[in-house]
């Protein structure tokens, strides 16, 4: 899961006694819990649960510019949390969940219903959705 474009202080390399390389080891949990500490990354998280996304789409949902977008999407990506689809002149983003964490995706999923913000998120996006069946991105 680790690509290492990206380190926190205390994730670019194990800790004494920490074994690297391992699916599913800590270090690799560290590191998505890390990718997923902000804010704008986890909205992201929450709208791509939903469908494959662009980066315009995005955007437009988390009122962020295009490049904001871009760069938490880099940090998700080196997290091992979403690829990347090139379909014509753009890209869509999708998740990405390694086995062990998608337990962790289902618990985002069922409790979003408690956080007003993600709620709004999701309602702009099927309004765009709507808005652009016939043009995607």
């Amino acid at each position: 899961m680790r690509k290492k474009a990206w380190a926190s202080p205390g994730l670019a390399s194990p800790g004494a006694g920490e074994e690297s390389g391992a699916a599913g080891d800590v270090q690799d949990l560290a590191q998505m819990f890390a990718a997923l500490s902000n804010q704008s990354r986890l909205r992201m998280v929450n709208l791509l649960i939903e469908k494959d996304l662009c980066v315009s789409d995005l955007a437009r949902v988390l009122c962020l510019s295009q490049s904001n977008v871009s760069q938490h999407l880099t940090i998700l990506h080196n997290a091992g949390l979403v690829s990347a689809q090139r379909v014509g002149a753009f890209s869509l983003y999708r998740l990405n969940i390694p086995e062990p964490y998608q337990q962790l995706m289902h618990c985002l999923r069922q409790s979003r219903e408690n956080f007003p913000l993600l709620q709004a998120d999701l309602r702009e996006l099927r309004q765009i959705a709507m808005e652009s069946e016939q043009a995607p991105c």
